[in-house]
């Protein structure tokens, strides 16, 4: 085998990275300038992905005390958080769901309640997807939609098989009776205009194949845009909230809440999956082939039958989870007094998410699945489940993120970029500002995960925003929710990767509808960072300097 520089990039990028950054940084004393030696590091294995994600996140471990950033027990500290458990906790639960076959019943359920007809067909699995990827990962609420829209699909192409065969059956008798003779000379005119319209039909049936491989594509996409959207919705939908949260919350105070959250983001959600759907049925579903569209509901309907009588499983894990839901909204929201703060009056954040969810999660390892069978009946929840499903390696990436902005705050390199982002930006409005980073951070993700986008790009838009005397909210809420919008390319997201696999896509069919997609989203999510974010902290009623100012100090 011939050697080839080409096959071996990751290797060179693993061993020549490091003396080159080095030579570059490593010669000054100052802590700054060492922490731009192990930022620009882990950013060039993450974006190369030289090393598993969770592996690079774990360079701040022994190079921030080597080079005396920060100590072995402070980067200890960033790994494991209140965050963290939440996150965890989220993830048990849904690995729940999973587990009891809930998440394809309340698919289904959400599908009966559309119509059939291809316009809102097509709502309907966007808003089951985006509702269902609110409370479990993008990937799983992707693998859990590709074989219901293969069995409609494959329910349509039938229909219509069916009815071209019984068709070209009526013609073959046609034609005997024709050969026979003794036919009036209007039903001779009949046959042969029926005749006709078969021919016609036979030659449509071209068109229809097409119409149907546009058809499923329309429909594939529409679910893996659907379910990156939908994670925007709650702070556990997806990794890059989580992310966010974790880093106000150690960098600010936690402030960041399940109920403020869902205030903030749904409305953008909804709206998004709108817009979408307006697009996907303006420029694709006039193409799409008619279809039985009683039979089409019949066939759904049948597929939720079969499922059979709703189980004590399923019944119990919903109730668990909505309970979780419950005491995550009402433990501190901004509306009223949370059931935390009356249970500790003195300590208002004494009890915080990540409470809630580890009582849940036990909750679920105690309550049988099955009561009227106790001998044989496993838990709702087993350890085994959770070994199998539960992605540890995100723990390590979320920790590393938050040793990254760490480590940044406490070698000062904060201060330095703000004061170099503020001389250099210092003119552009703040609108301007939030357009670029919000673009960069949309396209970033593209070529590398969501989570490692929002872990390089929250720590410099907050300090950007620092150094512009504005609120980081103003800056680290857009591009949170952006960071999940990478609509484009397989390698985006995992979702994107299952569509593109299971609807045998082209490059192009996924990178030119998603990047109208993109833009978009990115327009809604502008408008409700300089609108709605100001009603949902109560910061409506001021001034743009003085909310600014106000936030900073209150909010975060």
């Amino acid at each position: 085998m011939r050697f080839s520089i080409l096959n071996c990039w990751k290797w060179i990028v693993l061993w020549i990275s490091p003396p080159l950054l080095s030579s570059l940084f490593l010669y000054s004393t100052e802590k700054e300038v060492k922490c731009v030696f192990v930022v620009l590091l882990m950013i060039i294995y993450w974006l190369t992905e030289a090393v598993p994600l969770a592996i690079t996140a774990l360079l701040p471990m022994f190079l921030y005390p080597l080079l005396e950033i920060m100590s072995t027990k402070q980067v200890a500290s960033t790994y494991i958080n209140d965050t963290l458990m939440v996150f965890l906790g989220s993830i048990i639960s849904t690995v729940a769901i999973e587990q009891s076959n809930l998440h394809q019943r309340i698919a289904l359920r959400i599908l009966m309640l559309f119509g059939t007809s291809p316009i809102w067909l097509l709502l309907g699995f966007m808003c089951t997807t985006s509702f269902i990827s609110m409370w479990i990962s993008d990937t799983a609420t992707t693998a859990l939609m590709v074989p219901i829209i293969e069995a409609v699909i494959l329910n349509i192409m039938e229909q219509k098989k069916s009815t071209l065969s019984t068709i070209t059956h009526n013609n073959n008798n046609n034609n005997d009776l024709t050969l026979n003779g003794n036919l009036d000379p209007k039903e001779v005119e009949a046959i042969e205009n029926r005749r006709k319209n078969s021919f016609k039909m036979e030659r449509d049936s071209n068109k229809d194949e097409k119409a149907f491989k546009l058809m499923r594509r329309v429909l594939f996409l529409s679910v893996t845009f659907s379910s990156l959207i939908g994670g925007t919705g709650t702070l556990t939908g997806t990794t890059t909230n989580l992310i966010f949260k974790g880093m106000v919350t150690n960098l600010e105070g936690d402030n960041i809440t399940f109920a403020n959250w869902m205030l903030f983001a749904i409305p953008g959600l909804i709206i998004c999956v709108l817009l979408v759907w307006v697009f996907m049925t303006l420029v694709f579903v006039r193409k799409f082939p008619k279809s039985d569209n009683e039979k089409v509901g019949s066939f759904i309907r049948s597929k939720y039958n079969s499922l059979g009588p709703v189980s004590f499983h399923e019944i119990a894990v919903l109730i668990m989870f909505s309970f979780l839901l419950t005491l995550w909204f009402f433990r501190d929201p901004d509306f009223f007094k949370g059931w935390a703060p009356a249970l500790h009056p003195k300590e208002s954040n004494y009890i915080n998410d990540a409470s809630a969810a580890m009582f849940i999660v036990c909750m679920m390892f105690v309550i049988p699945a099955n009561p009227r069978d106790l001998q044989n009946s496993k838990p709702l929840m087993t350890w085994k489940a959770v070994n199998e499903k539960v992605p540890w390696g995100v723990f390590l990436l979320m920790g590393g993120a938050f040793s990254m902005s760490s480590g940044i705050k406490e070698s000062g390199l904060s201060k330095v970029i703000g004061r170099h982002l503020n001389e250099h930006l210092s003119g552009l409005s703040p609108l301007v500002l939030q357009i670029v980073v919000c673009t960069l951070s949309m396209f970033f993700t593209e070529v590398s995960s969501n989570a490692a986008t929002s872990t390089i790009f929250l720590p410099i838009v907050k300090h950007l925003a620092e150094s512009l005397h504005i609120s980081p909210l103003r800056f680290m809420l857009p591009v949170t929710v952006v960071s999940s919008f990478a609509f484009m390319f397989p390698a985006g997201s995992p979702s994107n990767a299952i569509v593109y696999e299971a609807a045998n896509l082209k490059v192009p069919e996924m990178a030119i509808p998603g990047i109208f997609c993109k833009f978009i989203c990115l327009s809604v999510v502008i408008g409700m960072s300089n609108s709605w974010a100001y009603v949902v902290y109560n910061m409506h009623d001021l001034e743009p300097n003085a909310f600014n100012t106000t936030l900073q100090t209150t909010v975060l």
